[in-house]
Formats: structure tokens, C-alpha cells, sequence
């Protein structure tokens, strides 16, 4: 055990060994074997009295048991020599009392520790390069206990013996420590192949192949691989070759034929056979094992026996006579004679010489045929052979134990056993070393020059280090046993950092954890103390890469400092363990009423101190040690060191921090006096790192934000007032260091008020956050940068609170901000913030008050705005849209940039308060300030921000028009029709009032404001339709003179589009029995949606188509040619015998064509009244104006084909479209009407432009007007009195139109009109119709018999239809 002392403390000849035997596939690992013995040795339970280990430890210490040159590696001089003389003083020295076991198992223990110091010293250069600036720190401390053998100070004394690597100047080749971990990993899966083949042959044959460790998959290789590979389990190699498929005999064969039999003896030969696999069991697998064997012996030998049944037979014979002269199964053994007799005849019918047989059986006799592996593994064992046994031998045992030391002998065979042992490695070691370098010409050796081998070396052999070290450490009662213990796990954890091992490192810092036991703190003893000291220590060493390890360290402080708390005498029930937080979830009604109880008080009383009686139950002296300065001083180095780890370090510390605090505050925080210990630390190490760079600073509050959000939201006050208080003071230190522009750590470090704000259930949270944002405001005001944001964030959600104390706290400090701080709030790029808070305090409808003055304070921002210097839209102004002062490439800025920046958050939130207001009055003011604010300063927008306006705050305002969920989902049914009938409407007379104020800079976007009116005009609800073609009137009569023929095409398109869309197609394919085109999808128009509902405007009396119902009970009452086929059905109809079953969903599609026959009656009048209109019809290019003509012709033209199809309107009639069956007569007479009198004025015009088109408008009259007075006199008088009194104006028009044509063309049109005046006289004509055709006819006299012209005649010709006429067409 001396020399293995002596060699694991030498760094370069472990390492070295490492590199030479461990990452060397042909040989053994020794220095992974040696740390598994070592730690097996440690482990072994001995039985020892203390006053024996107090011995041991006392020789120790004096050199008695290492000789007196044991600390030559502290000195610095040459080891002792290892002659035989001093290692018989050094047996001789040793007290016979002290058990030999123990001692064995102390200093493998020392072994393993010296090792894990060897590893240290070498990886020396790799620590100075990791933890320089760490160490450098807290070495400076008197303090501070190093992380070496204090005692033994011996890395100076190492580095100048040259055991410690040097950093090279070039790679060595040899050395390179990534190739040499390739090859340990080769080496290594190697080592699981063959682990696999010795566990399932076949699976381990294929992993070898896949590996490559095997060249190819053909029985020769394999064959080759099987008889060279000894670690191969011989028994497996047999049960694999034995197998009887193909390929398995192909294997065996291959096997075979590599031995080389020839010149050899059988038996010799019979002897290497059977050396390399160990026979199977199965008769049938030995039998072609020997008829292999048999062929190759006689192809190697020919002329040995008279062929291969011989060698087959006699081979067989020697197995058997093996077994039976060793086997203690067999009671009965075979003689000479006897296996001389069962080989008679074998060679070909004659004998074998007994001569030849003779020496067989008596070599056979004298030497076993057994596999060398098995016995090797028997000598490693210590297994001796056995005696022969029996009564008399046990007898003779017995007697021969009387008066003999046994536990001496015990010993003495043991130590022989281990000397076999070690005599049997050594012989494979070398055998293997003569073995390689055979193949590969020499032996080539290593040298150590890398730190970087000591990572693979404890990475292969942490856990033998842990298992020697942690059940030692664990259970010792020997203060120096466990100090050396903790010595060793201190080393091991400094590699595991240096190299990081996480797995190693979180196992031995796990390890002393829970050797601190203050889990409970009444059984602690004076070790537990010691592993307290050690962890202290290794937090102020290895910070920097302790990564997530420091949780276990953090864990241990807080629970030092309950431990300190419960010496004081504060009750133990009182303060949790924080390490049971995970086992031990606190109920939610708990909590709740936890809070409640807490809430009555933010000051903590002290608890009671414990009865005297029961404060005995812990000891004085770990209460004491537990207070010691050093205990205490290294605690605070921990927190003050901080400062100095590195920026990741510190981010892996902080985070280990939080979740420490976070369990504190679980397990305790439904207590009177929840623990704050740890978030109290996060307070201190922020103003201890608080000089650090905001870089690092931005990582550190991703860990400390989110944890300050979780606890600001927890349910107990007082841990919230203590976190919000905190996070307040830290805030102020952060708000003293000046933030240059463009940064935004202001902002984020203010981000947990917003969340506990947003968060939070409990009034005095949200009280004391917008508190402790005023305190900041008020005292650094000034340093304010980016925070603004969050600021306004903060308050942005107070706005919305249900709490009045809340809302006017925050109100009135965004007002104080807005007055005092409002350029800082520009140039920090807050404004959309403050429009965005002053917007929800807008919408907050249980304070209305509160929002009204937040309307005016947003309607006050624009002038304040425009006068403001940091605002780039102000004159005064030197600073860009961003708030960065202006340079001379700034003024590349776009225009629409800074409008977007300022005007289109103000503007935007009147939008957005105009649609999700809930107060009308608020949403009223909105809407005024919306468009004043556009009408007032808009002269200035360029084109491209008015698009961005009409995109996203104008058209949107329509949008529910076409799509209601967005609004339904923020208003009910009640709501969204008191919207409709007030804010939209007045919102679309702006848009026109807009359009109209700025038309030059707006004219662009004609069609986009016609497409709005189109989409108002097609609504079902009949209000908003008809403000629609209202708005559409004024847009055209406030604009007429300023439009351009390209204007007039845009407004033509649109009525195009209108008349389309409102022309009622499905009339034709309602029916079931016309096709069906409700189900066909015949319909231009979608099947309604139930958010249609929401478009009606509720009336007084409940009634919600009132509009739609009396258009039809006129049409319904309205006589038609077919009156005798109806009079069939009225008594059907009166009596209702048999109602008509109509579905919401068909009754939907029904009401939707009676819509648009609705609308396209409204279009109708629209263009009558709009183009009656002097200044419209004098403007109107007559091109356009004939294509809106034609809207007419063919609207009447529809209307026309509609009523005389009698059969089709029945059929709706009986499938429940209407009480009476419909007709279109309104449609067809208002059109013509329309058609007649526009056309009639464009033909009477003698301007230039319309006489131009003269031939047009002649072509297009003339037969129509014809048709009218045609389909006039073929009406019934009894049955359609009320077609022909909707008639008789157009009638008149039309005789009055003709008669007032100049003289050629009234001459040309004679023949067609003279007829049908003509017959008129057969009907029972009005005044009107009268006096007309009187004139037709006095005109026709004058012209045609030379009669004398009257001179009362009309007196404008181009306008004989009076206002009245015409509105008459329509009722």
C-alpha cells in the first residue's frame, strides 16, 4: 500500500498510465481498474473500536505507518527507496493491535484522495486559465481556506520537480488529448461489443461488424476475430461456433482451419483445440466440433493414423477419460485396461500401440485438460485447490486449528491471494505488451504534457472516487476520516468544474448537502458542521463554474440561517424547511385565508421563543460553530463575491437564487412571518453587481424579472409588499446610472410592476405599485428613459381597473406626467404610449367622468404636440420621427414616418374609442374630435399617411357593414343597433364632409369613398341604406363642380354596381318547382347569415321591417291583368285552410329578395332626384349619363318580364314568399318614369354637348315611350285600376315629351305615336291624360292640316314633368 501511495501521488505517472494502458485497446485498463480496487478496498466494512482508528490516526499523523519519508512530496526531495529493507522496518513498525483490514481500507482511502490531489496538481494550468479572476479575489482573503491540503502546500514544490504539465509552445502529437479520447472511446466500445458478445453471441458479432472492429461480415473474419480476441467468453465462443445453421458451421470450420496442427503430438494438439472455446454441452454440437477437429489433425498429420475416424474416435476417448479422472461426480474411475480396451479396432479394424495408449491415459492423469482462463480466474479468486475430503479429513482439520492465530493466517492467505493475483495481472500485461509489439514493431510510450487528460481520467472513474469517498464520509464517526473524506470530495468537485462533468459535479456537491444534515438540525454533529465549511468553501473557489450546483450550496445557507433563527429560540414549527417545499404544496384555501390573516398587518412580529425545556435538544456547540465568524464571513464572502463571477456564472448563480427564494416562499409564505432570507440576498448582490455592464445586467433580470413577477403575484401581502418595496429601491439605484439612447434596460427592469398590476387580485398591491412608480417619478423623474414605456404600461392597465381609487391615482399622475414630462415622453419614443393609457382610461365606462377628461386630454395632445421641440412635426422642432436629435443625413426621414410616429396614434385612438366605447357620450365626442382633428390639420398629409388612414381608421369604421363579429363579440345586440343608428350614420356624413373639405388632396380616392356608400347603400336595414343614398346625393351635389369627366365614370360605375347588386336575379329561381334555386345556388348572393339580425334598427313599436312590409302590402293590393286567375285563390288565401310551412333558413333567402327589390326602388329614386338636379344634370358628361339611362331601361325591362309571368308569381305566392302574390309595378313605372324625364330634358337641351348626343338619346326614347302609352291602353279598368294610376304620369310625360319634339322630328314619329293617341280614346281617361293627347292631336292638325299654331303652350318644354308627377310614380 506504500507504493501505491506513493504512486497515485505522482501526477505525471497516473496520467501517463492513463494514456499508455487505459486508452490502449490491447491492453487492460489499470488506472480505471486500480481507482475501482482503491474505492472497493475503502468501502469494505471492517470492525474497529475507536480507540484503534485513534491510534491509526495518531501513528499517522507521527509517519509510523508511512514510513518516516512520508512527506517527501512536501519537501520537495527524492522519494525513498523501495528496497526490501524499508518495507520490512515499515511492517515491523506496525502495531499488531490494529487490525490489518482496517488498516488496508485506511490507506486505500488515503490512496484514492492523494490520486483526486495528483489529478488537481495536474490539471493546475487548466484552473489558472478558468478561474484566474475568481481566485484572485477571494485568495486575497486571510480567510479563505484553499482548496488543496492546507497542510501540505505542495503545488509550488510540484511544478519545480516537473510533475505538472507546462503549457506547450506546439501540440505534441503523441499527446494530443483529443486523439487520445478517440481512442478511449474506441477502446471503450470495444469493450461494450465484446461485454455484448460474452451476454448474446449473435447481437454481439453484429455490433462488432457494425463497429468495424471485425474488417467485414465473412466467416474468415470473424473466425480470425473469435481465436485472437481473448476477452471473449470462451463458453460463449462454444455456444455460438456450435450452433447448427450454415452459416454458424461455415464460422467453425473457418475457426478450425486457423490452428496449425501439423508435427504436433494428439494430445497436444487436442489440448490447443480445446484452449480456445469451451466444449457445449450438446452431444450433437461436440460431434462436429470433433469431426472438425479430426480432419484438420489428420490434413496437418496424414501419416499419423489410418484416417480421421481414428483421430475422431480416440479424440472422443480422451475427453471422456478427462472427465473421468477429474470429475469428483465419478465414484468409479476408469483404469489402463479399461481405456485400452474401448480403443481396440479404432485405427481402420487394428490397434493403437498400448504403449501409445499408456502415456495418454497417464498424461491425461497428471494434467487436466482445462481451459487456462478458468484457471487464471480461479488463481484471481484466491480459490485453492481443494483437498480430498471425507470424515477422517475434517477430523484432521479440526484437530490441526487447536492452538494456531486463525485470524493471522486469514491474513496471511489473504495477502497471498492478493500476491497471485497481482502475479497473474502482471503476466497478462506483459503477455499483451509482447503481444502488440509483435504487431506492431515496438512498443511506442506516451508522455504526459496536457492537462486536458485528467477530464476522460475522472470521467471514467468519478463514481469509484464517489462510492470510496460518500459512504466514508457518510459514516464515519472519526472527525479526521471524515475530514479526509471531504477533502477528496472538494478535489473531485474542483475537476468535475474544471472539466464540466455536470452529472459528477451535481453528485458530490449532492453528496455534501446531505452530509450537512440541517434538514434536522437536532441531530447534527460536529461533521455535519465540517461538510457546512467545506460547501462555504467551494462557493467562494469554484463560482465561476458551478453552473446549476449552486442551488444545492444556496439551499444549504437558507437553511443555515433557519438553523441560526432556531438557536435563537424561535419556534422550529414556525419556519419550514425550505428543502421540503416540493413535498409538502400548501393548500389553495390555505392560502387565501393565509392572505387574508396577513394582509391586517405588513409589519412581522416575532414569533414566541421556544420553551427552555424543549431547546436543550440542541447542541451548544453547533449553535456556536454555526455562528463562527468563519461560518458567518464565508456566508457574506459567497454574496460579496459575486461582483467578481463571471458573466455566465452569474447568471447560473441568480437563477439558483430565485428558485431557492421561490421554495422559501412556498413552504413558508402562508405563515404570519413568511422567510425572505433569499429574496432579501437578491436585493443585496443586485446592488453588489449593480457596476456590472448592461449586457450582462440584460441577461441576470430575464432570471430576477421573472422571479419578482411570480412573487409579486403570490397571495400573501407581505411577501408582495416586501418584493414590490425591493424591486422599488432597486429600480431608484438603477434610475441613477444615466441611459444613453437607444437602450431600453429601463424598460425592462420596470416590467414586473406592469405584471403584478395586470395580475394581482388585491387592491393594496395594485395601491402600493402605482405608488412606488410615483415615488420613482417623482424622485428621478428626470433619469427616466426608455422606462416611460413600462410607466405607461403600468397605468395603461390601472386604467382599466373596476376600482375608482385606483383609476384616479393613475389618471391623475399621467396627467402630472403629461404636463411636466411630456418632450421626455416624445424623445424617449413613449408617446403611443401615453395616447394608448389615455385611450383605455377613455373607455373605462364606470367612471365617465374620468374618461370625458381623458377625451379632452387627448384632443389637447395635437396643439401641445405641434409646439412641442422634440416633436418632429413641430417648427421648432430639431429631433427626428425616433427622438434622436436631427443630423444632416437625418433629413432623409420620410414624411410619413413622422406622421405615422404622432398623428396616427392620436388619431387612432379616437378611432379606437369611436368603435369599443361603451358610454355614447364618450363615443360621440370620439367621433367629433376624430374628424375635427382631420379636418383642422389634415391640409398637410401627404397621400401616403391618408392611405394608412383610410386603411386602418376610416374604412374599418364600415367593416361591420360587411362582417359583425368583430363588433358582436364587444357589444350586444341592443348595443350594436343604438351603434348603428347613431355613431356610424354620423361617421359617414364626416366621410363626406372629409371628402368634400379636402377634395384635391382626397380625389384620388373617389372610388374607395363610392365602394363605402355601395356597401352602406346594399344594407337590409333600411335606415342605413337610405342615409347611404343620402351621403351618395351629397357627395355628388357637394362636389359637382369640381368633378372631371373621369369622376363622372367612377360615379356611373357605381350606380353600375348598385343596380346589380340590388337587382333582385333569384326572383326567377325562388321557386322549388323552377329548379330550386335556393338549393341549386342560383342566388348571386350568399344564404344570410344570422349576424344579420344585428343590422335592424329596432323601432318604437317593436316592428323591425316596417319599410319592406308596406312597399309589399301595396304591391300585394296593386290589381293585376290576371285578375280572374287570382280570384281562384283569394278564398284560399282569406280563409288560410291550408298555411304555408316556410323555413328560417328559405324565409331568410325570401326576405333578402324582398330587399333588393327594396333597394333597387330606392336606386331608382335616388337617380331621379339627384339628376333633376340643374347643377348635377348641367355637369354630367351625356355619355355617362345615357349609361345610368340604360341602368333604368333595364331595370324597368326586368321588372316588366317579372309581372307578366302571372304563373311564376303565384307559385311564389303558394310557397309562403308574401301574403299576396308579388309584382314589380313600382320598379317597372318608376324607372320609365325616370327614363322618360331625364331623356326628355337631355333632348329638349340646345347646349353644345348634349345636341352632340342628340341621336343617342333619340334612339333610346322614342321606342320606349312608345311601348309605355302601348301597354297604357291594353289595362283593364276594373281590374288594374291601380296600374293604370301609376301609369298615367308617365303617360302624360311621354304625350307631353312627343308633342313639345321640333317640327321634323315630331313630322318623323307621326305614324307611331297619332295610333296609339288614337287609341286612348276608348279608355276612361283622367284630366291630365286628356289634356295631353288634346295637344298631341291640336299638334298633329297644325302639322299635317295647315291648322294655326296656339300660343299657350307649355312653357318649358324641357322640364314637363313637374316634381309632383314624379314623385307620385313612386307612392
Amino acid at each position: 500500500m506504500g507504493i501505491l501511495q506513493r504512486y497515485c501521488g505522482d501526477p505525471r505517472a497516473l496520467v501517463e498510465t492513463y494514456l499508455n494502458y487505459d486508452c490502449d485497446r490491447n491492453v487492460d485498463n489499470m488506472f480505471q481498474t486500480l481507482i475501482e480496487d482503491l474505492s472497493k478496498a475503502a468501502s469494505q466494512a471492517v470492525m474497529v473500536s475507536p480507540l484503534h482508528q485513534q491510534q491509526y490516526e495518531e501513528r499517522a499523523t507521527k509517519g509510523a505507518l508511512n514510513g518516516s519519508g512520508s512527506d517527501w512530496q512536501a519537501r520537495g526531495t527524492l522519494p525513498p527507496s523501495l528496497t526490501t529493507a524499508h518495507l520490512t522496518d515499515r511492517h515491523a513498525s506496525v502495531d499488531e493491535e490494529i487490525p490489518k483490514e482496517y488498516i488496508i481500507k485506511r490507506q486505500a482511502l488515503d490512496c484514492l484522495v492523494e490520486a483526486l490531489r495528483s489529478m488537481v496538481n495536474w490539471s493546475q494550468q487548466g484552473i489558472a486559465d478558468v478561474t484566474t479572476g475568481l481566485e484572485g479575489d477571494t485568495r486575497q482573503s486571510e480567510d479563505t481556506r484553499q482548496s488543496l491540503d492546507p497542510s501540505q502546500n505542495d503545488s509550488s514544490s510540484r511544478i519545480t520537480n516537473g510533475d505538472t504539465p507546462l503549457p506547450p509552445s506546439t501540440p505534441v502529437a503523441d499527446d494530443d488529448p483529443n486523439q487520445l479520447e478517440r481512442e478511449k472511446q474506441r477502446k471503450t466500445a470495444l469493450s461494450n461489443a465484446i461485454k455484448q458478445f460474452n451476454f448474446k453471441p449473435k447481437r454481439g458479432i453484429e455490433l462488432l461488424v457494425r463497429e468495424g472492429f471485425i474488417p467485414s461480415n465473412s466467416a474468415v473474419d470473424i473466425a480470425r476475430f473469435l481465436i485472437s480476441e481473448e476477452r471473449l467468453d470462451k463458453a460463449q465462443i462454444g455456444e455460438y461456433l456450435g450452433e447448427g445453421d450454415e452459416r454458424n458451421i461455415a464460422i467453425m470450420h473457418e475457426f478450425v482451419d486457423t490452428m496449425d496442427f501439423a508435427k504436433r503430438r494428439f494430445v497436444d494438439a487436442l489440448r490447443q483445440f480445446l484452449q480456445s472455446f469451451r466444449l457445449p454441452g450438446e452431444s450433437q454440437k461436440i460431434d462436429r466440433f470433433m469431426l472438425k477437429f479430426a480432419n484438420r489433425y489428420v490434413t496437418g498429420n496424414p501419416n499419423a493414423f489410418a484416417n480421421a475416424d481414428t483421430a475422431y474416435v480416440l479424440a472422443y476417448s480422451v475427453i471422456m477419460l478427462n472427465t473421468d479422472a477429474h470429475s469428483r461426480q465419478v465414484v468409479k474411475r476408469m483404469t489402463k485396461e479399461d481405456f485400452i480396451k474401448n480403443n481396440r479396432g479404432i485405427n481402420d479394424n487394428a490397434n493403437l500401440p498400448d504403449e501409445y495408449l499408456n502415456g495418454i491415459f497417464d498424461e491425461i492423469a497428471q494434467n487436466e485438460i482445462v481451459l487456462k482462463s478458468e484457471r487464471e480466474a480461479a488463481a484471481a479468486m484466491g480459490i485453492v485447490p481443494q483437498q480430498s475430503g471425507g470424515i477422517a479429513a475434517g477430523l484432521g482439520q479440526a484437530l490441526a486449528t487447536v492452538g494456531r492465530d486463525l485470524q493471522r493466517e486469514a491474513y496471511l492467505q489473504q495477502s497471498e491471494e492478493i500476491s497471485h493475483r497481482s502475479e497473474q495481472l502482471f503476466k497478462n500485461l506483459f503477455r499483451n505488451q509482447r503481444k502488440n509489439a509483435a504487431k506492431s514493431g515496438g512498443i511506442k510510450f506516451i508522455p504526459a504534457t496536457s492537462f486536458k487528460h485528467v477530464g476522460p481520467m475522472f470521467d471514467v472513474t468519478w463514481m469509484s472516487f464517489f462510492s470510496g469517498l460518500s459512504g466514508q464520509m457518510q459514516n464515519a464517526h472519526n472527525i479526521e476520516i471524515v475530514k479526509l473524506c471531504m477533502e477528496g470530495m472538494k478535489l473531485a468537485i474542483r475537476i468535475a468544474c474544471l472539466f464540466d462533468l455536470e452529472t459528477a459535479r451535481e453528485a458530490f456537491v449532492s453528496a455534501l448537502k446531505n452530509a450537512t444534515n440541517l434538514n434536522t438540525p437536532t441531530e447534527m454533529q460536529a461533521k455535519n458542521v465540517e461538510a457546512l465549511k467545506v460547501l462555504i468553501e467551494i462557493g467562494q473557489t469554484e463560482g465561476n463554474l458551478l453552473r446549476g450546483s449552486w442551488r444545492d450550496i444556496l439551499m444549504c445557507i437558507s437553511q443555515l440561517d433557519r438553523l441560526q433563527l432556531i438557536s435563537d429560540g424561535i419556534d422550529e414549527g414556525s419556519i419550514p424547511d425550505v428543502s421540503k417545499a416540493r413535498i409538502v404544496p400548501a393548500s389553495k384555501t390555505d392560502a387565501q385565508s393565509a392572505s387574508r390573516k396577513s394582509s391586517q398587518s405588513q409589519r412581522p412580529v416575532r414569533p414566541r421563543p421556544r420553551s427552555t425545556t424543549t431547546s436543550t435538544s440542541y447542541s451548544m456547540e453547533i449553535a456556536m460553530e454555526s455562528r463562527s465568524d468563519e461560518v458567518i464571513k464565508g456566508v457574506d464572502r459567497i454574496f460579496t463575491n459575486s461582483a467578481n463571477l463571471s458573466g455566465e456564472a452569474i447568471v447560473h448563480f441568480v437563477r439558483a437564487l430565485t428558485e431557492v427564494s421561490w421554495e422559501e416562499i412556498k413552504i413558508s409564505g402562508q405563515t404570519e412571518n413568511p422567510r425572505t432570507y433569499c429574496l432579501q440576498k437578491l436585493v443585496e448582490i443586485s446592488y453588489y453587481n449593480m457596476t456590472r455592464v448592461r449586457f450582462e445586467w440584460t441577461n441576470i433580470w430575464a432570471v430576477l424579472g421573472e422571479h419578482f413577477n411570480r412573487v409579486g403575484c403570490y397571495n400573501n401581502t407581505r411577501v408582495v409588499f416586501f418584493a414590490l418595496d425591493s424591486l422599488r429601491q432597486l429600480s431608484m439605484r438603477f434610475m441613477e446610472i444615466e441611459e444613453l439612447p437607444g437602450f431600453k434596460f429601463q424598460k425592462d427592469f420596470l416590467k414586473p410592476f406592469e405584471h403584478v398590476m395586470a395580475n394581482s387580485s388585491v387592491v393594496t398591491v395594485k395601491d402600493m405599485a402605482l405608488r412606488c412608480l410615483i415615488q420613482m417619478i417623482q424622485a428621478r423623474g428626470s433619469n427616466i428613459r426608455s422606462g416611460w414605456r413600462t410607466m405607461f404600461g403600468v397605468f395603461t392597465v390601472a386604467a382599466r381597473e373596476p376600482y375608482e381609487s385606483i383609476v384616479n391615482l393613475a389618471f391623475e399622475n399621467v396627467n402630472q406626467v403629461y404636463k411636466t414630462h411630456f418632450g421626455m415622453v416624445i424623445s424617449q419614443g413613449a408617446f403611443a404610449d401615453l395616447v394608448v393609457c389615455l385611450t383605455e382610461f377613455s373607455k373605462n365606462m364606470r367612471f365617465q367622468k374620468k374618461g370625458l377628461q381623458a377625451m379632452d386630454t387627448l384632443k389637447s395632445i395635437i396643439p401641445r404636440m405641434l409646439k412641442t421641440p422634440e416633436c418632429p412635426l413641430s417648427n421648432k422642432s430639431d429631433a427626428n420621427s425616433d427622438g434622436s436629435i436631427k443630423t444632416d443625413t437625418s433629413k432623409q426621414v420620410s414624411r410619413t414616418s413622422q406622421e405615422e410616429a404622432f398623428w396616427f396614434p392620436v388619431l387612432f385612438a379616437f378611432h379606437d374609442v369611436l368603435m369599443t366605447g361603451e358610454d355614447l357620450e364618450v363615443r360621440s365626442n370620439a367621433l367629433n374630435y376624430l374628424f375635427e382633428s382631420l379636418i383642422n390639420y389634415g391640409r398637410d398629409f401627404p397621400h401616403d399617411f391618408w392611405d394608412i388612414l383610410w386603411r386602418q381608421l376610416l374604412y374599418p369604421i364600415f367593416m361591420v357593414l360587411k362582417s359583425k363579429s368583430e363588433m358582436s363579440n364587444v357589444l350586444t345586440h341592443e348595443e350594436l343597433s343604438v351603434w348603428l343608428s347613431t355613431t356610424m350614420i354620423q361617421a359617414l356624413r364626416n366621410m363626406i364632409s372629409l371628402f368634400t373639405y379636402y377634395f384635391k388632396s382626397l380625389e384620388y380616392m373617389l372610388d374607395r369613398f363610392l365602394d363605402l356608400l355601395t356597401l352602406c347603400i346594399c344594407q337590409e336595414n333600411d335606415t342605413i341604406a337610405r342615409i347611404g343614398s343620402n351621403c351618395l346625393q351629397q357627395l355628388i351635389l357637394q362636389n359637382v363642380t369640381k368633378f372631371q369627366p373621369a369622376h363622372w365614370s367612377k360615379i356611373v360605375g357605381a350606380f353600375v354596381e348598385l343596380f346589380e347588386k340590388t337587382t333582385a336575379y333569384q326572383l326567377f329561381s325562388a321557386t322549388t318547382s323552377a329548379g330550386s334555386g335556393l338549393e341549386n345556388g342560383m342566388s348571386p348572393v350568399d344564404e344570410a347569415t344570422s349576424d344579420e339580425k344585428s343590422l335592424r334598427i329596432t323601432t318604437a313599436n317593436g316592428s323591425t321591417t316596417s319599410d319592406v312590409e308596406s312597399i309589399n302590402d301595396d304591391e300585394a293590393r296593386t290589381p293585376t291583368s290576371a285578375a280572374t286567375d287570382l280570384e281562384d285563390y283569394k278564398p284560399q288565401s282569406g280563409l288560410q285552410q291550408q298555411p304555408v310551412v316556410v323555413t328560417a333558413a328559405r324565409r331568410r333567402f325570401f326576405n333578402k329578395i324582398i330587399t333588393k327589390c327594396v333597394l333597387q326602388l330606392l336606386m331608382i329614386e335616388t337617380v331621379n332626384e339627384l339628376f333633376s338636379n340643374d347643377a348635377v344634370y348641367t355637369q354630367i358628361p351625356s355619355p355617362e349619363l345615357l349609361r345610368l339611362m340604360g341602368l333604368l331601361k333595364k331595370s324597368f325591362l326586368f321588372a316588366k318580364k317579372f309581372n307578366e309571368n302571372k304563373e311564376l308569381r303565384m307559385r311564389l305566392w303558394r310557397e309562403g314568399f308574401m301574403k299576396q302574390p308579388p309584382n314589380l309595378l313600382k320598379q317597372e313605372s318608376g324607372s320609365a318614369a325616370t327614363y322618360v324625364s331625364i331623356l326628355l330634358r337631355m333632348y329638349h337641351d340646345d347646349s353644345e354637348e348634349r345636341k352632340s348626343n342628340r341621336g343617342d338619346t333619340e334612339a333610346a326614347l322614342v321606342p320606349l315611350c312608345a311601348d309605355i302609352i302601348r301597354g297604357f291602353t291594353i289595362l283593364e279598368e276594373e281590374s288594374q285600376q291601380r296600374n293604370i294610376i301609376a301609369w298615367r304620369p308617365v303617360v302624360v310625360d311621354v304625350l307631353e315629351g312627343f308633342v313639345n319634339f321640333p317640327r321634323e322630328d315630331f313630322e318623323k314619329y307621326i305614324e307611331t305615336f297619332y295610333p296609339l293617341g288614337v287609341d286612348l280614346l276608348n279608355r276612361d281617361m283622367g284630366a291630365e291624360v286628356r289634356m295631353a293627347l288634346q295637344g298631341l292631336l291640336r299638334r298633329v292638325g297644325e302639322i299635317k292640316l295647315g291648322l294655326p299654331e296656339r300660343t299657350d303652350l307649355p312653357s318649358s318644354p324641357t322640364n314637363s314633368m313637374t316634381p309632383a308627377r314624379r314623385r307620385s310614380s313612386f307612392k
